[in-house]
């Protein structure tokens, strides 16, 4: 296989990695979270969302593979961790953010949504629970793993207007 079909088939999965990774991220405060408590109630299409995070982690790899392959192949690259222009530290600061992208989902996956299911199965008992706050947590990581998602795209977009 070409090097150009190689790119070419890389670039492609790459854009639907994004589209997963970066809606999920979408999805996540727009959808779930203004119904965080009723999304995490068994039953709810939105819970149902929330447990498929495995897709979500799957499009990062996806994302890292393809990633990779574009990198090295870029006429900026210079090598690992060779900051040497705008394009490397454009580079660099994006996986920076990346990494903060993926430590949010992975604490609203696995730390604020079991915890949340544990506060709603303990509040339909009448139970003393932390739900309120739990939800409250919930949509303000949300909403910042938006923020760091525009982030992430509006580096890449500086990224292709490198020359």
């Amino acid at each position: 296989m070409s090097n150009f079909w190689l790119i070419g088939l890389s670039n492609s999965f790459h854009l639907i990695a994004t589209v997963v990774w970066i809606g999920w991220g979408v999805l996540l405060p727009l959808v779930v979270s203004p119904h965080v408590a009723a999304a995490h109630q068994e039953g709810d299409w939105r819970g149902g969302l929330l447990r498929r995070i495995s897709v979500a982690y799957g499009a990062a790899l996806l994302l890292w593979a393809t990633g990779m392959l574009q990198m090295s192949a870029n006429a900026n690259y210079e090598g690992f961790l060779a900051i040497g222009g705008t394009w490397s530290l454009l580079m660099l600061a994006k996986h920076l953010v990346v990494l903060v992208n993926i430590g949010l989902m992975v604490l609203l996956g696995h730390q604020l949504s079991p915890a949340l299911r544990l506060a709603v199965r303990r509040d339909a008992l009448g139970k003393v629970n932390n739900l309120d706050a739990l939800a409250g947590r919930f949509r303000v990581v949300a909403w910042l793993n938006l923020v760091v998602c525009l982030a992430v795209l509006a580096l890449t977009g500086l990224l292709t207007a490198v020359p």
